[in-house]
C-alpha cells in the first residue's frame, strides 16, 4: 500500500529517490488535515485568486478546478488544488458559519448544538459598532449604525442611532442598547436586519421574535418578520416584546428581514436591545454570545481595518523610477460575498487619498497604486462592505 489508510499520506518506499519530496508532501497533508478548519462549505466553484493554505469543503455541483470533487476537502497548495475524501468521524470548523461539524451517517452534522434554538440575529445586543458609536443620522436610502442594523427614515427631522451602556434590569449579560432619538410620526423610522439563510429558519415552521423595548407611553410601533408586522403599544418603561409567526415565505434571495420599529405614532426616543429570532413557537431567554464571537460574525458582513493610529502597512518602492505597487491586505474573516472596498492611504507621508484596487475577493484585496522612485506607500484605513 503506497498511502496511509486514514489520511492517505504517501509512504516512502524502499530504495526510493527524492525521499524528501514524499516526506514533505506527507507533512503538508498532516498539517492541513489535523485540526481541520475550512473557510466555507457552500462554494461549488473555486475562488478566483486562492491563497496557499486555504481549505474548503466543496459543495455539490462543483465545476472548474473542483469538477468531480463534490463533498471533498480541497486544499490549495503550491499553485494547485489537492483533494481528499473525508471519512466517517472527521471533524472540521467552518469559519464562515462559526460552527463545528462531524461527518456522521454520510453527512456533516453540527457538534454539540445547544438544546435551545440558536439565535439567528447577529449583534442583537448592539454591542458592536465598527462604524463608530454614533450618533449616526438616517435617511431614505438607509444607513448602518450598529453592525448589521440598518436604519431608514423619511421626513425632515434629524433621527439618530447611537449606543448607550444602560440596559434593562435583569439583562446582566448585555452591555448596550440601541438608542433612536429625534423621532417624529412623520419620519416613519424603520430599523431592520436582513438574516442570511432565513429560508432555513422559516422552513422549520414557527418562527419567534423577541426584543426589549422602551418607548413613550401609549406610542404605537410595528415590528415583525418580512411583511408580517404586529402592532405594539409602549408602556413607557423597559418591556420584553415577543410574538411568533407561521406560514412565512422567505425573500427571493433566501433571506428574511426583521423590522423592529415602524409606523411610530408618537414623538420621542426609543430604545432597543436583546433581539432574538429563533425557530419554534417561543423565543425563550435571550442568548448572548461571547464578544469575540459576535464581532467575528459581524465582520463577515462589514469590517473596518486600520483608522486612527492603526496603520495597516507600509510598502517601499526600491526602484529608481515610478512603479505601481501591489501590497495585499487580508480580511480577518472571509466575507459573505465579494465586498465593496474603499481604501485610504498616503504616499511619502503626503496628504491622505483614496487608493486604487487591483483585485478584491472574499478573503483579501490587492492594492494598485503608483509610487515615485524610492518612495513608500502607507495603507491607513479600509472599509470592507459585504452587507445586503
Amino acid at each position: 500500500m503506497s498511502n496511509s489508510f486514514s489520511l492517505e499520506m504517501p509512504h516512502i518506499l524502499p530504495s526510493q529517490a527524492q525521499k524528501h519530496v514524499t516526506h514533505n508532501e506527507a507533512i503538508d497533508l498532516l498539517d492541513a488535515i489535523v485540526q481541520l478548519a475550512v473557510i466555507n462549505r457552500s462554494l461549488s466553484v473555486p475562488p478566483a485568486v486562492p491563497v496557499s493554505g486555504e481549505r474548503y469543503l466543496v459543495a455539490t455541483g462543483a465545476s472548474g478546478d473542483w469538477a468531480s470533487h463534490d463533498n471533498e476537502f480541497a486544499l490549495f497548495l503550491d499553485g494547485g488544488w489537492l483533494f481528499r475524501t473525508p471519512r466517517e468521524g472527521w471533524r472540521t470548523w467552518v469559519e464562515s458559519e462559526q460552527i463545528l461539524l462531524v461527518l456522521a451517517a454520510g453527512g456533516w452534522q453540527e457538534v454539540g448544538g445547544a438544546p435551545a434554538p440558536q439565535n439567528a440575529i447577529i449583534n442583537g445586543g448592539f454591542d458592536i459598532w465598527q462604524r463608530g458609536l454614533g450618533p449616526i443620522s438616517g435617511g431614505n436610502a438607509g444607513i448602518y449604525g450598529a453592525d448589521r442594523w440598518k436604519m431608514f427614515s423619511t421626513g425632515t427631522a434629524s433621527i439618530t442611532m447611537s449606543r448607550d451602556p444602560a440596559v434593562p434590569n435583569g439583562l446582566v449579560s448585555q452591555s448596550a442598547y440601541c438608542q433612536i432619538a429625534g423621532v417624529s410620526p412623520l419620519d416613519q423610522v424603520v430599523v431592520k436586519q436582513i438574516v442570511e439563510q432565513g429560508d432555513r429558519l422559516i422552513a422549520a415552521g414557527d418562527v419567534a421574535l423577541s426584543f426589549w423595548l422602551r418607548g413613550p407611553t401609549g406610542a404605537n410601533i410595528s415590528f415583525g418578520v418580512d411583511a408580517s408586522l404586529i402592532t405594539h403599544i409602549c408602556s413607557g418603561g423597559w418591556e420584553q416584546v415577543s410574538t411568533s409567526f407561521t406560514g412565512l415565505v422567505p425573500l427571493a434571495n433566501g433571506t428574511c428581514e426583521i423590522t423592529l420599529l415602524s409606523d411610530i405614532s408618537l414623538d420621542g426616543g426609543y430604545n432597543i436591545t436583546a433581539v432574538q429570532l429563533v425557530s419554534g413557537p417561543s423565543a425563550g431567554t435571550y442568548q448572548s454570545r461571547p464578544a469575540g464571537t459576535e464581532e467575528t460574525l459581524c465582520r463577515r458582513y462589514f469590517e473596518r481595518l486600520g483608522g486612527g493610529d492603526r496603520q495597516l502597512g507600509r510598502t517601499q518602492n526600491a526602484f529608481g523610477a515610478q512603479v505601481s505597487l501591489h501590497p495585499m491586505v487580508a480580511w480577518s474573516t472571509p466575507k459573505r460575498t465579494i465586498p465593496t472596498v474603499s481604501v485610504l492611504g498616503d504616499i511619502n507621508d503626503g496628504p491622505q487619498q483614496s487608493l486604487g484596487l487591483h483585485h478584491v475577493s472574499t478573503t483579501h484585496a490587492i492594492i494598485d497604486q503608483q509610487v515615485p522612485a524610492f518612495g513608500w506607500l502607507d495603507i491607513d484605513e479600509m472599509d470592507v462592505d459585504a452587507e445586503f
